[in-house]
């Protein structure tokens, strides 16, 4: 399966539905898979989204956000397994501040689920 590279998220990101916020009703949203790439590559991918995401938009990553080094998770593993397949990297919560930041969005909450996934939600700053 071909990877597509962080120009190819234009299209994806203009193509973007809305999602459920609750009651206030729906909202712009981009969606990103990050952990393929380095940093360099993803914040190439994030500016893209950056310059198509309407200002009231909310971007949402859905990826393994690593816990602190003690906690037992099957986090590191993958994150291994990426650096040697892809060179891309799991990343922590801080490290998903500081990427995102980059690129003009401030993380506004990280959701945990059942999964090894969490959501994060970001807005353009």
């Amino acid at each position: 399966m071909r990877r597509p590279n962080p120009g190819e998220t234009d299209a994806a990101a203009r193509s973007a539905t809305t999602v459920s916020t609750g009651t206030s009703g729906s909202r712009p949203a981009g969606f990103c898979q990050l952990h393929d790439w380095d940093d360099e590559r993803s914040g190439e991918i994030l500016n893209n989204i950056r310059r198509v995401i309407d200002p009231s938009g909310r971007l949402v990553v859905v990826e393994i956000v690593l816990p602190p080094m003690n906690e037992p998770h099957i986090g590191p593993l993958i994150d291994l397994n990426m650096m040697v397949m892809t060179g891309g990297a799991e990343r922590t919560e801080v490290e998903y501040r500081d990427l995102l930041a980059k690129s003009g969005f401030r993380i506004e909450r990280v959701a945990a689920t059942r999964t090894p996934f969490s959501v994060i939600e970001a807005a353009l700053v």
